[in-house]
């Protein structure tokens, strides 16, 4: 979808820009671009990456998962959502 959306959408690139500049693994669109989210190693990195995002006037919100998939026992990563 990302091909699709992002020309259209400048404001979406300079997003995910700023959230991989800001440390974020994996930075995706969710759905058609209405949310997206970066992947960031632990809580902390998480909370300044929203702060970052947030200081360039996005909504953002560090999210912390569960330390570890309960059925498969995988370790899951912290990630930042923005709107």
């Amino acid at each position: 979808m990302e091909e699709v959306v992002l020309p259209y959408r400048p404001e979406l690139i300079a997003l995910k820009v700023l959230l991989q500049e800001g440390g974020g693994a994996q930075v995706l669109m969710s759905g058609s671009g209405a949310s997206g989210f970066a992947v960031v190693p632990d809580a902390a990195a998480a909370g300044e990456l929203a702060a970052r995002v947030r200081n360039s006037g996005a909504f953002a919100v560090a999210l912390t998962t569960l330390p570890a998939n309960p059925i498969f026992g995988a370790t899951v990563q912290t990630s930042t959502s923005v709107r």
